[in-house]
């Protein structure tokens, strides 16, 4: 019993000696990245440029595959010389000036992934999340991340563009990680993906069904058909393509974004609505610019009350996001909840310090039972 006791001890006094060490490692993670996005908020993309490892993006791109030496070292240079025009490619500058948000940062000893959001405008929102290291030096440094708009990690991206820049049996050998075929079957790959390079599409149609059934319900071969499809502009194909991914991956919430255009399309609020929730799962931290979404998707369903739900958390978690308190103004005029919606309405001139015209209300169907109520006339006259 006293050695238990005294065991127990021991252990607890470890811990303590070792949290302050956890703590400071955590907040270095959080730090740093922090001043990353903070200087992307600037304006400046040297300190994200400066994190970014080349070299242990490029090793896991080039990992397993039968390359040409020549082809190797001149892809990997390219990819050297264009490092300052990677952050370019999905950074946008917005009319407020800030265009990123730190979501999340977790920490599991010398590694760590950060979620971060870019506002892309019109566009919506992309989340990239960075997995991170610190070198030997201290500096953290980015060796890959996930892009949720493509559903594939940019480390793939390279790795599918260096295969179909010289697209031989060798090549293609590695391209499918959980995949090992014939010699026939990466023979049929390689003509496949020179027809993406060539973008000779009929050829690219003719190929596809002839490949080996394993490889043809690959994520891969399912990622790869979306890209065709949008690259052709064959709106069958690319129902096609998108379908099939929808019905085989669907549940994987790192296509939840690919797929949403897909699903607006056709009208399916529901799935929409279930996917974003399983994104904000992943995610692990309640994201405001989701919760948007999810409330739009909401509305679509009828899920009314949801949906103003969904809006009045995602204003309360940030209240900066001007769209979310039109998706509660929207929500609570379909309900009739007039009060709320003049609350909301009045709460987006504080925040943002402008009077909303009356023409946004007046002039628009579906708000004319909502001016005719008596709180919008006292919320008009008050403001007059």
């Amino acid at each position: 019993m006293i050695r238990d006791k005294f065991r127990s001890l021991l252990l607890l006094s470890l811990l303590l000696c070792l949290m302050p060490g956890i703590m400071a490692a955590n907040q270095s993670f959080e730090a740093r990245f922090e001043s990353i996005v903070d200087q992307l908020n600037q304006g400046s993309k040297e300190e994200f440029i400066e994190a970014l490892d080349i070299d242990a993006i490029l090793r896991r791109a080039f990992d397993g595959l039968d390359l040409d030496p020549a082809v190797r070292s001149r892809f990997a240079n390219n990819v050297i010389r264009g490092k300052k025009n990677i952050v370019s490619s999905f950074v946008r500058r917005t009319p407020e000036g800030s265009y990123t948000k730190l979501l999340n940062v977790r920490v599991n000893g010398d590694k760590a992934t950060a979620l971060l959001r870019y506002d892309l405008g019109r566009i919506g929102y992309g989340y990239h999340q960075y997995e991170l290291v610190r070198d030997d030096e201290g500096n953290i440094r980015i060796v890959d991340w996930l892009d949720y708009t493509a559903g594939r990690t940019y480390s793939d991206m390279l790795r599918q563009s260096v295969v179909t820049y010289d697209p031989t049996e060798s090549s293609v050998r590695g391209l499918v990680k959980s995949y090992d075929g014939s010699d026939e079957s990466y023979a049929r790959l390689a003509e496949l993906i020179q027809a993406v390079r060539d973008k000779d599409f009929n050829s690219y149609h003719r190929i596809e069904p002839s490949l080996d059934r394993r490889l043809k319900h690959s994520l891969f071969m399912h990622l790869l058909n979306c890209d065709v499809g949008k690259m052709s502009r064959d709106q069958n194909r690319y129902n096609d393509a998108y379908r099939a991914l929808e019905n085989n991956f669907g549940d994987n919430p790192a296509l939840a974004l690919m797929l949403m255009n897909y699903r607006l399309s056709k009208g399916d609020f529901d799935d929409l609505g279930q996917s974003l929730r399983q994104l904000q799962q992943a995610f692990g931290v309640r994201d405001a610019a989701v919760l948007l979404l999810m409330s739009r998707a909401a509305l679509g369903a009828r899920h009314t009350d949801d949906a103003a739900v969904l809006a009045d958390e995602a204003i309360s978690i940030e209240p900066q996001l001007e769209s979310a308190y039109w998706a509660a103004i929207n929500a609570h005029v379909l309900l009739q909840h007039y009060s709320f919606a003049v609350s909301t309405a009045r709460s987006l001139e504080d925040q943002f310090d402008k009077s909303l015209e009356r023409e946004l209300f007046e002039k628009s169907g579906r708000y004319a039972n909502f001016v005719k109520s008596p709180q919008y006339e006292q919320w008009q006259a008050e403001k007059e």
